[in-house]
């Protein structure tokens, strides 16, 4: 059996290849708008391994859960979580590899025929285009920060800061509604996406993951809308019963050219399914102290898409254990300064007064160190 490919670096690479040029971003599109549920890393990676595929979960949720099976044989998709800053390897299925259970079966939404003419009524592709336009503005104080992180190397980096945050934003919201149009089966051409001739300019995996984490962060709330739309116009329609059609004017994955394939996945069989070789690098054991779990907290809630930058390279961890460490040196540098300053009570006969004046003092201490661990 050949060696495990790294997985962190099959992402990498992935990052790079999706905006090597606009027609690889928009094949790249497709399967995100039907995976748009998962992280930009996790979409790199389904496209990478299995490019056509739709809705991924675990074979636990479509065996006991979706009232679906997984078909003996189907290839697997390995996916990326994070638990305290520590990345496992998650097996996953495209809905696409199962077969129905059950009456009430699970399924991504979509557009019938019959239900897009109703859809549009109220959703013309200029109200889309604004509604993508509100979405990526509201994100963009993140983005800009992840931007000002990512950009060093890149082609990007020889624009103006001011054009670097314009092209960024308008290729952010032009993917948006590119992704919008894939799920609802409306016609899209390539001179109605001109900002996508910019993509080749996010040809670092860091500058990348920026663009695809904005993206993924400005779709997916938008594209749960339309989805709740779109089942409520199929619960009131007799148009419920149409067949679900895609949008044949945009490229399928399945018609990349070979050299277009990301990578050439070797699978494995283990009990009648086909796993990737894949393999996560060794990790070494990293302790956080209180600061240093504290400023992870604050990465992975405010700045997941960083978050993932960060543990592909290797420096998620290593970097929250040196800031957790400084803070705790500033923290006890300060407390020794204040209670020198401080009317401090005799320890000796005052023991209950001393110690509350040693926690006020050093809650005093912890204000003065929030902002570095809240800080990009």
């Amino acid at each position: 059996m050949p060696n495990p490919q790294d997985i962190f670096q099959l992402a990498q690479q992935t990052a790079t290849q999706v905006t090597a040029s606009p027609e690889s971003w928009r094949r790249f599109l497709y399967t995100a708008a039907h995976n748009y549920h998962t992280t930009y890393l996790n979409q790199l990676l389904i496209h990478a391994q299995r490019p056509d595929a739709t809705a991924c979960a675990t074979m636990q949720y479509w065996n006991e859960q979706a009232h679906r099976k997984v078909m003996y044989g189907s290839k697997s998709i390995i996916i990326l979580q994070r638990h305290q800053g520590v990345p496992t390897a998650k097996r996953v299925f495209s809905m696409t590899d199962t077969v129905l259970t059950g009456d009430k079966a699970a399924a991504p939404w979509e557009v019938t025929d019959a239900i897009r003419p109703l859809l549009m009524q109220v959703n013309s592709v200029g109200s889309l285009m604004d509604r993508a336009n509100e979405q990526v503005i509201s994100l963009s104080e993140r983005a800009n920060r992840v931007l000002a992180t990512s950009i060093e190397d890149s082609a990007l980096n020889w624009s103006h800061p001011e054009d670097q945050r314009f092209i960024l934003q308008e290729l952010a919201a032009q993917s948006t509604l590119y992704m919008i149009c894939i799920r609802l089966g409306i016609p899209v051409r390539e001179e109605d996406f001109p900002a996508f001739r910019n993509v080749t300019q996010f040809d670092t995996s860091r500058i990348s993951l920026c663009l695809g984490g904005y993206v993924q962060a400005a779709a997916e709330p938008l594209l749960d809308e339309l989805g709740h739309e779109v089942m409520q116009l199929a619960r009131d329609s007799v148009a419920i019963q149409a067949e679900p059609v895609h949008n044949t004017d945009t490229p399928s994955p399945t018609q990349m050219t070979s050299r277009e394939e990301l990578s050439q996945m070797m699978y494995t069989n283990v009990i009648g399914y086909q796993i990737p070789n894949l393999s996560l690098p060794k990790a070494k054991k990293t302790n956080l102290n209180r600061y240093g779990r504290m400023r992870l907290d604050y990465l992975e809630q405010n700045e997941p898409n960083l978050c993932d930058q960060m543990m592909l390279e290797g420096t998620l961890l290593p970097s929250c254990r040196k800031m957790g460490l400084d803070a705790q040196q500033m923290v006890d540098k300060t407390l020794h300064d204040l209670m020198q300053k401080a009317q401090m009570p005799d320890r000796k006969t005052n023991p209950l007064g001393w110690a509350q004046m040693c926690n006020s003092l050093k809650q005093q201490a912890e204000e003065m160190i929030l902002p570095m661990l809240y800080e990009v």
